[in-house]
């Protein structure tokens, strides 16, 4: 069930989603008569939108995160065993 749950959640609340149902959000707002709470919120989701989405700063920005940590370097050496992660193991 977690596992379902943290996918439906990050479809919600990844950054460009999150962007994009703000846009939805100025729309809205704009249709209920709130121009400059609509007019705000609708310039600030594009404009981040156009910036993170055709300049190569999300990518800078994802990079800085990747760094953090060493590459996976393969190495030739043979397998000792593996794990079994089933409870069925060994049970007649």
């Amino acid at each position: 069930m977690y596992f379902i749950a943290s996918k439906l959640l990050w479809l919600v609340f990844a950054p460009s989603s999150l962007l994009v149902l703000s846009l939805i959000g100025a729309v809205l707002l704009r249709l209920l008569g709130a121009r400059r709470s609509a007019t705000g919120l609708g310039a600030f989701a594009l404009s981040a939108l156009i910036l993170l989405g055709f300049t190569p700063l999300a990518e800078r920005f994802a990079a800085t995160l990747e760094d953090r940590f060493a590459p996976f370097v393969a190495d030739a050496r043979p397998v000792d065993g593996d794990k079994r992660l089933d409870c069925s193991y060994g049970a007649d």
